[in-house]
């Protein structure tokens, strides 16, 4: 019907088409009357089976009912018989009598209680019983499963729970008697559904014939469209190339896709399209690259003005303010402030050592000033210090010697004059006492120098240090 419409859009009076909705029309009337009448009768077998399932419950409850209660009222005297034969020892008749009271009331609690004391094997006689009761249930419940499917039509389902059912109970009679119903009634459903496919298949042959027709007209009118289609898609690539050329990748995608609406097929668009959505994608990622790159130059000043304030100017080692503003400039090789920074340490280093070559410290002034030139290796101020510093260097190693020297020739007047006076005997002594206390000096002062090199540089003291300088360094 729904092809029969479509060829009547395209020719409203083509008459066998008129003629053959005619017929479409009378026989889906004629298939939804046949499924009405179906369906009400459905619905009273439904109900007159619930109605029958209804009264055979009430009276099936009044018969339990009225079982149970003699059931009962037997258990209790086998109860009584059987508490009087535990009383006169005659265990073997209690627990017959034990038996037959269970046999009429499984779960009486006085029997139960009272077989356990007569007879511990009891109990495993009672679990066969429950299985064999739990079997039963489950192949009863199965079979209302099957009953309740078989009547709603779910054939399929019902047999299966039949199957089910016959694995826990083999030889059920209404199991197997409904198994060949349910089989039968799904053979009747399996030919009617083959009648009904080979009805479907005619009428698809008839259709086909149809819209083979209606395709031949369809294809012409479609032909023309695609020629008019592939000339408006040919503009489109022409405005696409030329906002390419003029760097409007956007505007040129946009043009693409226009025409690819038009011909999603189209091989110079479909080409274009892969070209520009690559240089798009290109661009954006330049542009994440960059952003990226300015997040991580911006953390790395923060870090390096963080180490700046805290004095870790070019230690310790991979946590300092020189390596951090090194990181920045392999980022970006001109950074103004990263430039800045390696000045202002330098700039630092420069103060220390000018600060120390005025106290006379010319050694640690000189190492400042090395570290200093490391971070800019021609630095002016820096370059000048060192100069001066080591000609200053020189000119105290000198007067130094000297000094030494006139010490030396002193020392050897004294020794000469010491000879004269006193015995040889008691001037070698003196001599030794004078040189162990010269070297005890100098070894002093050579820790001094070495603690306060690293007490000014920033490095770590020992406790013992520390107050090793407090009484000995002045």
């Amino acid at each position: 019907l729904v092809h029969i419409e479509q060829g009547l859009l395209t020719v409203p009076d083509h008459p066998e088409l008129l003629a053959l909705r005619k017929q479409v029309k009378t026989r889906l009337a004629e298939q939804q009357r046949q499924a009405d009448e179906e369906a009400r009768q459905r619905r009273e077998a439904e109900a007159r089976w619930q109605a029958e399932e209804a009264e055979r419950r009430k009276t099936e409850k009044i018969r339990l009912q009225t079982a149970a209660e003699q059931r009962w009222q037997e258990a209790a005297q086998h109860l009584a018989q059987a508490v009087e034969a535990q009383r006169k020892g005659e265990y073997a008749a209690s627990a017959e009598l034990i038996d037959q009271g269970l046999t009429v009331a499984p779960d009486h609690g006085g029997l139960l209680r009272l077989r356990q004391e007569v007879e511990h094997g009891i109990a495993e006689e009672k679990a066969r019983q429950e299985r064999e009761a739990a079997q039963r249930l489950q192949a009863e419940q199965f079979l209302a499963q099957a009953q309740n499917h078989f009547t709603e039509g779910t054939l399929e389902i019902s047999l299966a729970h039949v199957e089910q059912g016959l694995l826990v109970v083999p030889d059920h009679p209404e199991l197997l008697a409904l198994r060949e119903q349910v089989k039968t009634r799904i053979a009747e459903q399996a030919r009617q559904q083959a009648e009904a496919v080979k009805r479907q298949q005619e009428e698809a042959a008839q259709q086909q014939t149809t819209e083979t027709e209606r395709q031949k007209v369809e294809q012409a009118r479609q032909q023309a469209e695609l020629a008019q289609r592939r000339k408006e898609t040919d503009q489109y690539l022409t405005r696409a190339v030329e906002l390419q050329n003029k760097g409007e990748q956007t505007a040129s995608l946009q043009q693409i896709e226009e025409g690819l609406a038009l011909i999603p097929d189209h091989e110079g668009l479909t080409r274009l399209r892969h070209k520009v959505s690559t240089e798009i994608v290109a661009q954006q990622r330049q542009q994440a690259e960059q952003e990226q790159r300015e997040r991580e130059i911006t953390n790395l000043l923060e870090q390096a003005e963080v180490h700046m304030k805290a004095w870790r100017l070019t230690t310790p080692v991979g946590n300092n303010a020189e390596e951090t503003y090194q990181q920045v400039l392999k980022l970006d090789v001109g950074n103004v402030e990263a430039l800045a920074g390696l000045k202002r340490i330098a700039e630092g280093y420069l103060q220390m050592a000018q600060k120390r070559r005025s106290a006379g410290m010319l050694s640690d002034s000189l190492t400042f000033i090395e570290k200093g030139l490391e971070v800019i290796p021609n630095h002016a101020e820096l370059l000048r210090l060192r100069e001066e510093v080591r000609a200053k260097g020189s000119e105290v190693q000198q007067r130094l010697e000297q000094q030494q020297l006139d010490r030396q020739k002193e020392k050897t007047k004294r020794q000469d004059r010491t000879a004269t006076v006193q015995p040889p005997t008691q001037a070698i002594p003196q001599a030794k006492r004078k040189l162990a206390t010269a070297k005890a000096n100098a070894a002093k002062n050579r820790r001094c120098d070495s603690i306060l090199s690293r007490l000014t540089l920033g490095e770590s003291v020992s406790n013992e240090d520390h107050i090793f300088m407090t009484k000995e360094c002045r």
